[in-house]
C-alpha cells in the first residue's frame, strides 16, 4: 500500500505534509504504517484513496481502479463514498447494483 500511496503522490507532484495534513494523520503514523507495525484504519483509508483520486481497493490490494477522480476533480462527499464502495464490490454485485440504480432512475 505504502508504494501505491507514494506512487500517486509523486504522480500528482503533492508533498506528503500536504498529504498528512489533508487526511488528518502525522508523519509519524505512516511511518508506523510504513515499517508494519501498525496499520491505517479503514477510514483513513478511504480519506487517502479520496485524497490520491484512487479507490481505497486499489491502495489496499493493488487491483480495482486506479484513477477513479472525476473528470473535474470535484465531486460530493457522498460521489466519493459511492467510489470508494463501488470500488469494494466484485464484478457480480457491480452488475446488480447497476441493475438497480438503472431501475431506480426508470422509475422516477
Amino acid at each position: 500500500m505504502i508504494v501505491r500511496i507514494e506512487s500517486r503522490l509523486a504522480e500528482m507532484q503533492v508533498g506528503k505534509m500536504d498529504f498528512y495534513d489533508e487526511c488528518g494523520f502525522s508523519p509519524s503514523n505512516f511511518i508506523l504504517w510504513k515499517t508494519g507495525k501498525t496499520a491505517p484504519r479503514q477510514r483513513t483509508i478511504d480519506k487517502m484513496a479520496r485524497f490520491l483520486g484512487t479507490s481505497s481497493r486499489y491502495l489496499m490490494y493493488g487491483d480495482g481502479e486506479k484513477n477513479t477522480a472525476p473528470e473535474n476533480g470535484g465531486g460530493s462527499d457522498e460521489e466519493w463514498e459511492l467510489i470508494d464502495l463501488i470500488g469494494q464490490l466484485t464484478d457480480a454485485e457491480k452488475t446488480i447494483l447497476i441493475a438497480q440504480i438503472k431501475g431506480i432512475l426508470n422509475n422516477r
